[in-house]
């Protein structure tokens, strides 16, 4: 049932159409018409189905529904601890996924397609517990094309940061386009990043056995930008302006 609303969302559908669409046969299809029709969900007339108004209103609601499930259905084995109880309850405004599975080969790099979003925004934030090998590479084409770049990083990655790579920190902390901020306490999550086109996640598992996986998810919604944006005002609030190393 909720397949045939869905697909009579785009308009007025021959019955056989819907047939062939779902690959059923009559017997499994018919009761369902009949049941919609009598609860006036859809018109039937002249072998065609289109919904009515009730049918439309309902239809229009499940949309955030099914993205919510499967949001949750890619995100569910991740801990999310780390989402304020405010932005939990508006993962309905988020919309679909697309999780990404990197080869071995693509482990340390960062996803390139979200890379290439990313030159091309105004705009980058986001909240890390590590940085790529290359990170200086990364930041530098950032830096030249004149894009405002915010990071929050963990207390123990400024530390990390201060001992092995310190010149690369007072470089990036030279430029007026670049913000870092350090946070100092526990943050359940690998990194979250967002451009002006979407959100690239990496989270931690629930599972004690492997705690990381490597997959990054993206999320590109209207509704997943402002959701990134909030979460990423939530935890600069509760960080520390870095002037100085």
């Amino acid at each position: 049932m909720k397949d045939i609303l869905l697909l009579l969302r785009n308009g007025k559908r021959d019955i056989w159409d819907i047939l062939a669409t779902f690959d059923v046969n009559r017997q499994a299809l018919f009761p369902q018409i009949r049941m919609m029709e009598e609860w006036n969900l859809i018109s039937v007339s002249e072998g065609s189905c289109q919904l009515t108004v009730m049918g439309r209103m309902i239809s229009e609601k499940m949309i955030p529904l099914i993205n919510t499930l499967e949001l949750l259905s890619a995100m569910g084995k991740y801990n999310m601890d780390f989402i304020p109880s405010h932005l939990l309850t508006k993962m309905s405004d988020i919309g679909p996924c697309t999780v990404f599975n990197p080869s071995p080969l693509e482990i340390c790099e960062a996803n390139k397609e979200f890379q290439t979003s990313s030159v091309e925004s105004k705009s980058v934030m986001g909240m890390t517990t590590f940085l790529f090998p290359n990170f200086r590479d990364i930041f530098s084409e950032y830096m030249e094309r004149d894009i405002s770049v915010s990071v929050i990083i963990t207390g123990e990655l400024f530390n990390k940061l201060k001992k092995e790579r310190s010149g690369d920190l007072k470089w990036l902390l030279g430029y007026s386009n670049m913000e870092m901020y350090r946070y100092d306490n526990n943050i359940d999550l690998i990194s979250f990043t967002l451009n002006d086109y979407g959100i690239m996640l990496r989270l931690l598992s629930n599972s004690d056995q492997i705690k990381y996986d490597y997959k990054h998810i993206l999320l590109q919604s209207p509704g997943a930008l402002s959701w990134g944006r909030e979460l990423f005002d939530y935890y600069r609030n509760k960080s520390v302006l870095i002037t100085d190393i």
